[in-house]
């Protein structure tokens, strides 16, 4: 509690005003045979190579929740400036994530439906 004949005179620090900065997660599914050292760093680039993904602190993959019984799921996590920019800024990084995994032959996990 501040005496309100100090709060004029002083210098105020507001500590519970968020962070403007957001995590963003990428969930990513490949096949099982496809190469995770190559995703993870093809994900890294991704995310590296796009102005709206903060460069501190560093993007990550994790291999969360990891091998499933029809694929591998990974997870690109990254930084973001503002939570008003996620839905444009995850967009922008799964069109060149896909990019990278068509020319490298990434391959993706085949469809698990019946018509």
């Amino acid at each position: 509690v501040v005496p309100t004949r100090k709060i004029p005179a002083a210098i105020l620090t507001n500590l519970s005003l968020p962070d403007p900065r957001t995590v963003a997660e990428l969930p990513i599914l490949v096949s099982p045979q496809a190469d995770i050292n190559l995703v993870r760093r093809l994900a890294l680039e991704a995310a590296d190579e796009h102005s709206g993904a903060l460069k501190d602190p560093p993007p990550a993959v994790l291999l969360d929740p990891g091998i499933q019984p029809t694929h591998v799921q990974l997870k690109l996590v990254f930084w973001i400036p503002e939570r008003i920019q996620m839905g444009l800024i995850r967009s922008e990084i799964y069109f060149a994530l896909m990019d990278k995994f068509r020319r490298h032959e990434v391959p993706l996990p085949a469809p698990n439906w019946k018509p």
